[in-house]
Parts: C-alpha cells; structure tokens; sequence
C-alpha cells in the first residue's frame, strides 16, 4: 500500500493491460484503505511506546524554526501557483525522460524530483517561499485529485475480492504496526525521536508521505518537539519510495506476467 492512491492509479493500466481485471479499482481501494489506517495506527503506537519507555522530548520549542518568519509575507498567492505551475511542468518533463528508460514511474515522481530541485534554488537565491501558500494548493489539489479518481471507480468489480483482499490488507496493517514498534523504534535509538519516527513510519508504510508528517505532527502537539524526526522521516521516505518503489512494481509485474 505504500505508495498510496497515486502509485495505484499510475499503475494500475499498465497491470491491466497485461490481463488484470480490475487491477485500478483493486489498487485503490487498498490504497484508501492504507491511507485510513496508516493515519489510525501511527499514533496509538508512538503513544504506547512513548508510556512504556517514559520517553521526554530533549528538544525545546527555541529549537523549531518558525519557517513563516521574513519580511516575504506580504507576497501574494499568484506568486505561489506560478512558482507550482512552472514546478509541475518541469517534473512533467523529467517523468517523460525517465519513463523513457523502459521502467514505468508514476508522474508524481517527476513533480517530487522538480520540487526538490527548485526549492534548493529558491533557497540558494534566497528566494523564501510561501509555505502555508504552497500547503492550500496541496490540500486542494489533492482533494480534487481524490474525486475524480473515486468518481472514476467501479465499485462492484470489488465484490468477488473482498474476503481475501481484506485479509491481506489487515495482515499487512499488523505487519507494519509490529515492524515499526519492534524494529524501527529499536533501530532509530530507543528514545523519544525514534518513537516519533516509529509514529511517521506506520503512516508512510500504510499510506503515503502526508500521512507520516500528520501522524508526527500529533505527536509533537501533545508530547514536545521532534526536530530530527520531523526533517528527516519525510525526506527520506519519499527519496527511497519514489526512487525504490517503481521499480520494484515494475520488477514484480514483468516477473509475474
């Protein structure tokens, strides 16, 4: 399910063009099913973690960089959407490039490459961008995203797979939970940051990179600040699952083809 609706409606053709029936629908159904329960778990499970080790945030709200700090808040939201546009046409560009490669990435992964390139050249410019702008065209386009790919669903192709897909969508939910309170608590340290992480990793895993930030950002409200967890979770699930993730989708689809 990592990966999220995204991954699911960029590949679900290509598995259907090989004789999946239903492969889009089937993917994101569990996609949804993912990001739902990957915000459900994440915190319950820092939670426990943080009640049983008696963890204590090390960091102090001096150490949080108020990111809306500059003399930059007066520009407006037209400014913001140019700078998104010409972003996404780039990334555009860059999927078309690698697609070329015979391995099929979804088109956000282009967009998540650009991103990353025009921001470090915002910032070597100083050029400091807007964020709770950049955040309002995320969540509506994410909302109209959502709509028109569920209005887009065939929801009685799911009828025949609902038994055996929700047994595999809750074993891979408790997978994960008990991966990320065993193992990924343990291999990030053991302290208070690594049950943030333990937190943000159950939403990733389930669902995808939004999760993970919202289930450490409930966290960090209720039991203090996560510094190292909140810059470094994010950056990196979405490097090695964007990277990583199309192509192993790719290898198993040609395997079982």
């Amino acid at each position: 399910m990592s990966g999220g609706i995204g991954s699911a409606a960029a590949f679900g053709p290509s598995f259907e063009a090989l004789g999946v029936q239903s492969a889009t629908v089937t993917g994101i159904a569990a996609a949804t099913f993912g990001l739902v329960m990957g915000s459900l778990v994440g915190g319950p499970v820092a939670k426990r973690l943080i009640e049983r080790f008696d963890l204590k945030s090390s960091a102090n709200n001096n150490e949080v960089v108020d990111l809306e700090d500059g003399d930059f808040h007066k520009r407006t939201p037209l400014g913001t959407v140019s700078v998104v546009l010409l972003t996404m046409s780039f990334g555009s560009v860059l999927v078309l490039l690698l697609n070329k490669t015979g391995i099929t990435f979804p088109y956000y992964v282009g967009g998540v490459f650009a991103a990353a390139i025009v921001r470090n050249v915002c910032d070597h410019n100083d050029y400091k961008l807007k964020m709770s702008h950049i955040d309002l065209i995320g969540s509506i386009s994410l909302s109209l995203f959502l709509v028109l790919v569920i209005m887009s669903l065939k929801i009685w192709q799911l009828f025949d797979l609902a038994i055996p897909m929700l047994v595999v969508l809750v074993s891979q939910m408790m997978l994960m939970v008990l991966f990320a309170y065993f193992v990924t608590f343990r291999l990030m340290g053991k302290d208070y940051e690594a049950a943030v992480m333990a937190a943000g990793h159950c939403g990733v895993g389930l669902g995808q990179t939004p999760n993970a930030v919202a289930n450490m950002a409930t966290i960090i409200d209720r039991f203090g600040p996560a510094p190292n967890a909140a810059v470094m979770l994010p950056v990196i699930t979405v490097i090695f699952i964007n990277i990583f993730n199309p192509f192993i989708i790719t290898l198993f689809m040609n395997f079982f083809s």
